[in-house]
């Protein structure tokens, strides 16, 4: 068993694994956040019965799949700080079904009303749920989102644990 566990590691292309630990560094912050997205990713599948979809190894729109093979057949991570990730699933439930793409440092720029972005400032939740009905599937999942955002049926739910104020004492 430990002889598979290091042959399944030597395996394992992870540049992203220098943003945490790299000899006597340790960020538990962001060992936290990667060990938490992994976690999520598996709850999706395990507890919520979402089926994960294959991605091939190519950035789309600044983000990169998780979790892939590479054609010399090493599997590969991209999870890494300050660059967006996604894991993209269907999820059937009651007869109906969606598309959840979810997002590790994925980034909104300032953007008007109705369209993907922030209203104030550019922001990089930790983790984003994408939320679109599986009407607008398509190859294509920024295109998909985008036909979604233009029809107003797309649920966007962002989680980070280090929301910041400006002029805190100001608001009182």
């Amino acid at each position: 068993l430990a002889w598979l566990m290091v042959d399944a590691a030597a395996q394992l292309d992870w540049p992203g694994r220098e943003d945490a630990y790299d000899g006597t560094t340790r960020d538990v912050a962001t060992l936290y956040e990667f060990w938490l997205y992994f976690l999520l990713v598996r709850a999706f599948r395990d507890r919520l019965g979402m089926t994960p979809e294959r991605d091939p190894l190519a950035k789309v729109d600044g983000a990169l799949p998780f979790c892939c093979r590479a054609d010399d057949g090493r599997l590969v991570i991209n999870l890494r700080q300050r660059e967006a990730s996604f894991s993209r699933f269907r999820w059937q439930q009651d007869g109906g079904e969606l598309r959840v793409h979810f997002f590790y440092n994925r980034s909104f720029g300032r953007k008007g009303v109705g369209e993907r972005g922030s209203y104030s400032k550019t922001f990089r939740p930790d983790y984003t749920l994408v939320i679109i009905p599986n009407e607008f599937d398509q190859a294509d999942w920024n295109a998909a989102e985008r036909a979604a955002e233009k029809a107003g049926r797309i649920a966007y739910l962002h989680f980070d644990a280090k929301y910041r104020g400006e002029n805190l004492p100001g608001l009182f």
